[in-house]
């Protein structure tokens, strides 16, 4: 094949393992709500590293335009920190409105109405 075969292996491999990936971080959003991740999540690591390089190459200009609005299309957020406290805010809205139906604060863990509520 020589080098332009190896270099066409090597693109198959990436885009490949790039679906991989996104078909995984769709997976997370069904479950969590949304595409964020969490660094420290071991259920999740690899995953978490990914997210993480997706915003670093959108910032260097490496990620495709379609890579960029397949995960745009998702929900995927590209400053994530700056969201931080509304995300505190909108959980605290939602912890008072269980409160206020069920009449106390213990949210189960899966929660089906609110999935971020209860691990938050």
């Amino acid at each position: 094949f020589g080098r332009a075969g190896k270099k066409m292996a090597k693109d198959f491999d990436h885009q490949t393992n790039w679906n991989e990936r996104y078909w995984q971080l769709k997976q997370y959003k069904a479950e969590h709500g949304d595409c964020d991740v969490p660094k420290a999540s071991s259920a999740h690591d690899g995953l978490s590293t990914w997210v993480r390089m997706q915003r670093a190459l959108k910032k260097t200009g490496k990620l495709s335009r379609d890579q960029c609005h397949r995960l745009e299309r998702l929900g995927f957020r590209w400053e994530v920190r700056k969201q931080k406290n509304k995300k505190w805010g909108e959980r605290l809205e939602d912890l008072v409105e269980f409160i206020a139906e069920h009449g106390h604060s213990i949210v189960p863990a899966c929660y089906r109405k609110n999935l971020q509520l209860g691990p938050w």
